[in-house]
């Protein structure tokens, strides 16, 4: 007989996709908030993640939605903060520029150069969810800048 213990099975990492991981994850978000196809191409650029981290992700853009809107900055913060726990930590000791980082991270390296520094560290070494963080948050940087910022 085997002992009274509870398991636990995580399920593999998957990508998102647009045909199918809105309808499955994001269920509650989509009830509070239109999902657009900005926020779907936002999440596709990501390496694979697990189910149940798709599902925190969901949940904390759930709590940015302001009336039935969710803005493109706080689903990209909601992002960083749950992909990158490291950085969020970090960024809680700086509320202040928490904002900054959300919709202009290019100007952050010019205004807080040392803090920059920290930020490039932090992410390098927060293998928690990808195994290659620093080009997720690349990526996360030139969506930003491509299409939130509506740069080149």
């Amino acid at each position: 007989m085997l002992p009274d213990r509870e398991f636990s099975y995580e399920l593999s990492s998957v990508p998102f996709r647009k045909d199918y991981t809105p309808e499955i994850h994001f269920r509650d978000l989509r009830k509070r908030a239109q999902i657009d196809d900005n926020i779907c191409e936002l999440c596709g650029i990501l390496d694979p993640i697990t189910h149940r981290k798709w599902v925190k992700v969901a949940n904390r853009m759930e709590t940015r939605v302001k009336g039935n809107r969710l803005d493109m900055g706080d689903a990209w913060l909601s992002i960083i903060e749950e992909c990158f726990p490291r950085l969020e930590k970090m960024l809680r000791e700086f509320p202040h520029i928490k904002a900054e980082f959300a919709t202009d991270f290019s100007q952050l390296e010019k205004r807080h150069k040392d803090l920059f520094e920290g930020i490039k560290t932090e992410i390098q070494e927060d293998k928690t969810f990808f195994r290659f963080p620093r080009r997720n948050f690349d990526r996360l940087i030139e969506y930003q800048t491509r299409v939130m910022k509506g740069g080149v």
